[in-house]
Order: C-alpha cells, then structure tokens, then sequence
C-alpha cells in the first residue's frame, strides 16, 4: 500500500486528519524513535497507526512486531484499536504486557525442562502468600500480622526486587523485614512456586544465562513498541536493553508527566535512559490535548508545571472549547457522597454511561456504592472492595459496639481499653489474670484498679449506658467523640504518618452505610450483604453504569463526566509525601492524570477546611505549607467539659464575643474576639488564638 493510500484510509476510518508529527513519526525509518505524549494527545491512534504502516506500508509480517505495555487494560485496548482502525493480522502482532511476556519465556524454559511453573495464589497453586507469611512474621516476630502489616511487607518485597536493591540495604518499614525476605524466597523455591515479581526477575536471569533464547526472540522481533514507557522499572529496563539490542526498530511513548507507580519502582527517567544510549535516536513531541476542554488543559498545566523533576513540553489544546469546572467544599466527609449521588440521580442513562467517580484510596468508593445500589442506579466496578470492611477502624469501632451490648467479656474489654485511651498497669494486669470474674467485666476490673485508670473506666461506662437506645451511627458517633476512640484514631494515623482524613472518612462513611440500623447484628448482616452485592457488580460489563475507580485505574481512560472525591490535603497527597519531594512530586502526577480523564465536566468535591494543594495548585494560587501543616484538629486528650456536655457549633453565625464555649482539648473558656477567620478564646488567664474555620468544620467547639 502506498503511503498516501494509508493515511487517506486512516482518515475514512477514524474522521481524524493526523496531524504533521504524527505522520512523521508513523513514517520514520529511524532505528531508535522516542514519543514525549501528553495527556489526550492521541498517542492510542499514533501507535496502532505505526504498526498499521509497518504491516500495510512497510510490508513488515507481523509476527517480527512485538508492542509491549505496562497493563493488561492498556495491551487490551492496543490490540482492540488496531482491530477497528485496520482490522488486519491483529492476531499475528504480539500485543503483550512485559509481565505475560517474561513469563511466556519462563513457560518456554520450564516446558524444556519437563517442570510445571505455577504462579503462587493463582488457580494453578494452593498455596496463599498471606497465610504462608502470617505463620512466617508470628515465627519471626512473636506476634501477628495484620492485613496492613503483610500489605506493607509484601509492597516493600516488591520494590526491592524491581530496583534490583540488596535487601540487607533496604532500609525497610517492616520489622526483621530482611529474614523475612529470605523465609519468603525460601518457601517459594520448596513449593516450586514464583510471584508476581518475579516473572521479570526470573526471565532475566535466563536471559543471562541461555544466550540462545535471547539469539531467537531478537530474531523474531525485528520491531519492538514499548507503550506507557514512563511507567517501566529498573529491572524492565534492562529486559527491554537485551530485548531490543538488534532490533531494526525501537519505539518507546510514554509521558513522564504521568508516572504514578513508583511504589512498584518505575521512574519517569528511564524514559530518557532507554534511548539514550542510542546516538541516532530521534525524538517527537506530541502536545496538543484533543481530550479535555482548554480551561482543563491550563488549569493541568498550571499543576504540573510545580514539579520540577520533569521534562519541559508543550501542553496545549486542540480547540478553545470550555468546559465545566466545578469545585464542592463540604463540612462532612457524608456530603460528598450525598452531592454526587443527588447530581446523578436526576441525569439520563446516557449521561451515566460516560460518567465516572475517582478515589485516591478504593475503601473511599464503599459508601458510594451502597448508596447508588439502593438509589438502583447502574454501576461498574473492576473487582469487589474489602479494604473498608477489613480496615483497623472498622474492625475496632466493631468491637467496641460487641462491648456495649456484652458487658461480661472481660477479654473484650483488656483489648477495647488502650482503644478508648485507659491504661492498665502492668501490675494490675497480673492482679486480673489471677482472679475469677463474677458477674460484669466493667464491675470485676474496677475493683482491680484506682486513680485515673478507675475514673476513666467509670466515665467510659456512663458513655456507654448513653448508647442504650441509640441507633448504630449515633453510637459510632459517641464511641469517637465521647468514648476517647477519636483520639485513639488520630494519634495511630499521626504515628503512622498518612494523615487523619483517612480514619475519619472511613468512620463517616461506615455510618452512612448503617444509617437506621440498630443493633450490631444487624450491622454485620448489612456489610456482608453489601460485600455480597459487590461480588455480583464484579461481573458487570465496562461501560455498563457509572465507573468507580481509584486514580490510579483509570489511567488509560476517559470519560464526559468526572467526579472526583476525597480530596482532602492528607488523602491526595498523602500526609507521609508533603516533606518528600520525589513522593510529593508522583502524588501530582497522579492528581494530573486523574483530571485529564475528563471530556467535559470535572467535580472536585474536598474538605472546606482541608482542600489538597493540587485544587489550589490548579488555579495558580501559592499553598501555604504552614495552614497545611496545621490543619488538623490538635493533638491532646478529649476535655471532660468536652465529653460531657453541650451541643457542637456547625455555623460561624452561632458564635460572638462573650460567649461560653467548650474547647475539645482545653475545656470551658470564652470567646475573646473574632477577627475575620482568626478566633481568640480566653481559657481562665490564658489567650490561644485558632483558626475559625478549622474548629467549626472541625467540631471542636461546643457551646
């Protein structure tokens, strides 16, 4: 087919005039091509067309085409648009993900050797790498493992592998995290099993050690793409090095303005490494942003552009089109998802078709979708969610309600005191253990203690007597205000490092969720209905209602209406990234790829009293780093005024000068003076100053 012939048809086809650069980029017979792509910038159409030009023009047979991508989402909708826009020999051309192609070469060594490869947890393999290391870290550390502690070790396995780093020189989170390592390695190599991981790993050392498996593949692959290049790691770098040694052609797209996945180890750099090499490389810049209106295109490039460890692009649009941006402060967590759920139910089937809601963390998309479920609206999730139901603060608020309604578990309620911030000696402990209950936990354990530990316990009683005829939200409200768990909350999400908003949104959405439920059965029965209902969702078609998705799944996509919630400064970015530049930097890059998802409108729902930068960053406004850092409520015990007394002032009118309020940590005071968003209350002699906002939205004042 003649070059003029192919792109008239690319034309019938698609209704798209490819612009200069991509022609030229289609068309190039340079050995080494790098594609800079923005956002929306045609890149999909730009590779499917150069591997219809090599196929139809070039006369190359496409099984000597190798295009390779980060996921199985992005290989899928290659080989999908290489079918609608040409339709020919799509089966011949080997669209993989590097992960199914390392591992198609292990199969291969393994098939040689007459031994059974098996993927641990996969069908295949009885074996469960959770389980396997739960028994390993209570071995190893003398104690159990949470859900949250196998997630942060098996996270830190993987990076470790995927940046080629000793692990004795991994400073790890994890504790004994490296005889962990090697328990783990250990147990794998017995059970003839290999992860996730380790399909790359293992497919290089084969390369390194069977020459003649590299000679054949070179051999068959003469033309190699690698798509979404910005999201590569250490290791396939060095796959695609001997991959792509002789090939007669490399391409490699990516934007490193969109990479999000440097906990797995990528690093945008080595988007420049890979060609750099290469003398007679040539690069293209794809910037126009076909995708999102032009008041999008700048408000993203006025994000991006903050970070500095980025390569310097242009990022224009295709068309002075505007469309809506609309940013939603709201005082509660539970009003975001009450916005989102009155915005949609009023909207057409069509409309909810092309709309989707983004979460930085999945347990946020919970409450949603019990919401949407029961407004009967259509809904599309990729795989059931249970981080929110296996989430410490569900998991704790749970056993405090079993101790409200069972006062004679003496067990329950040793675990339930450091929750609600009473403390037991080590002394009275031994006293405990020693002696027969009878009757009540709470009458047993009072007479075995004294001071503040008895008169905290008696206070936590009189709470929970106040619990009786309460339905579970308003208990759950009481257990984290008045019960001493909030503080509990706060201070484990301040050791942790990830920020309040987290705990908090997830007790606002679980009390959402068991709205006129009233008692702790009937709770448990509506989260395992709900889990039921989700593993039904899972089998729903893409594009069959709306798309809830976190940030980083719906790379790749795009779609007419966005919502986007959550988004609180210690959410997105993560509290455990403000101080660390390179983290702080990805946390951008995310936030950039999940707004240029939109076509038409984009919702920012957040916090009015802890809006992420990335909002402000977006309007070219400067962040104060110092509000950030004082945003959250303040750190001390809950004041007995507190606990016991008053009603919460919601609205900024309720408050003048002279009157009697209650402090959530200092107690009883009085309003001094209120000067614009600055209040000063006077605490017998002593004058603090705070911002109103913060103690309004926050509910840290009483009245």
């Amino acid at each position: 087919m003649e070059q003029q012939r192919f792109f008239e048809m690319i034309y019938q086809r698609t209704g798209l005039e490819l612009t200069l650069t991509q022609k030229q980029i289609i068309t190039s017979q340079k050995p080494v091509i790098q594609v800079l792509a923005t956002a929306g910038s045609g890149k999909t159409t730009t590779v499917v067309s150069k591997i219809g030009y090599l196929l139809a023009v070039d006369q190359v047979r496409a099984n000597q085409i190798l295009a390779l991508t980060y996921s199985r989402s992005s290989a899928k909708d290659l080989k999908d648009r290489h079918m609608a826009l040409l339709g020919q020999q799509v089966q011949a051309v080997n669209y993989s993900t590097l992960h199914a192609f390392a591992f198609s070469v292990l199969r291969r060594v393994y098939a040689r050797k007459r031994q059974k490869l098996s993927l641990i947890d996969s069908e295949e393999s009885t074996l469960n790498k959770y389980a396997m290391m739960a028994d390993a870290y209570k071995k190893t550390n003398g104690s159990y493992a949470t859900k949250e502690v196998l997630d942060e070790l098996f996270s830190e396995i993987s990076y470790v592998k995927n940046a080629r780093i000793k692990p004795e020189s991994y400073g790890a989170k994890t504790t004994a995290f490296l005889k962990l390592f090697t328990t783990y390695e250990k147990l794998k190599v017995e059970h003839g099993v290999i992860d996730f991981d380790d399909m790359l790993s293992n497919c290089l050392l084969v390369f390194e050690e069977h020459p003649e498996i590299v000679r054949i593949l070179r051999d068959q692959y003469r033309y190699i793409v690698l798509d979404e290049a910005q999201d590569i790691n250490c290791v396939q770098v060095e796959l695609m090095k001997v991959l792509s040694k002789d090939a007669k052609q490399l391409i490699v797209i990516g934007d490193d303005d969109q990479s999000i996945y440097g906990f797995r180890a990528a690093d945008p750099s080595y988007l420049i490494s890979l060609v750099a090499c290469h003398e007679d490389a040539v690069s293209y810049e794809l910037g126009c942003n076909y995708r999102c209106p032009s008041n999008l295109v700048e408000e993203a490039k006025k994000l991006i552009v903050n970070n500095s460890h980025r390569l310097e692009k242009g990022i224009e649009s295709s068309d002075q089109r505007q469309g809506i941006i609309e940013r939603v402060p709201v005082i509660k967590s539970g009003a975001q998802y009450r916005f989102v759920l009155d915005g949609l139910i009023k909207e057409s089937p069509e409309y909810l078709l092309d709309t989707a809601i983004l979460f930085r963390n999945n347990y946020s998309m919970v409450p949603i979708i019990d919401l949407l479920i029961k407004a009967k609206l259509p809904i599309y999730i990729k795989e059931p969610v249970t981080t929110f139901m296996n989430h410490w603060v569900v998991k704790d608020i749970f056993m405090i309600l079993d101790l409200i309604e069972d006062r004679y578990d003496l067990a329950l309620l040793i675990r339930v005191l450091p929750k609600v911030r009473i403390f037991v000696t080590k002394e009275a402990k031994a006293r405990i253990s020693k002696s027969q209950l009878s009757g009540s936990a709470f009458d047993f354990l009072k007479n075995q203690l004294s001071g503040k530990a008895r008169t905290a316990l008696s206070d936590l009683v009189y709470e929970m007597n106040g619990c009786e005829h309460l339905e579970i939200p308003d208990k759950i409200e009481r257990i984290v205000t008045l019960m001493g768990y909030g503080e509990y909350m706060n201070d484990r999400a301040d050791r942790g490092n990830y920020g309040r908003s987290i705990p908090q949104t997830i007790v606002h959405g679980l009390k959402l969720i068991l709205d006129g439920v009233s008692s702790t059965q009937q709770a448990r029965e509506k989260l395992q209905s709900l889990v039921n209902e989700m593993e039904q969702l899972k089998y729903s078609k893409k594009g069959s209602g709306i798309s809830l998705l976190t940030m980083h799944g719906a790379k790749g996509l795009e779609f007419d209406n966005l919502f986007l919630i959550d988004l609180a400064d210690d959410i997105i970015p993560m509290k455990n990234t403000h101080f660390e530049d390179d983290l702080l930097e990805e946390e951008r890059r995310l936030f950039y790829v999940a707004v240029t998802r939109a076509r038409k409108q984009l919702k920012l729902i957040y916090p009015a009293h802890n809006p992420s930068r990335f909002i402000l960053e977006m309007q070219g406004k400067p962040v104060k780093q110092a509000k950030h850092m004082l945003i959250n409520a303040p750190k001390g015990k809950v004041h007995a005024d507190f606990k016991r007394t008053g009603t919460f002032v919601t609205g900024y009118h309720e408050l003048e000068e002279g009157l009697t309020i209650i402090h959530q940590v200092f107690g009883t005071g009085v309003i001094n003076k209120i000067v614009k968003d600055d209040i000063s209350l006077m605490f017998g002699d002593d004058i603090k100053v705070f911002s109103l906002e913060l103690l309004v939205d926050g509910r840290l004042l009483k009245k």
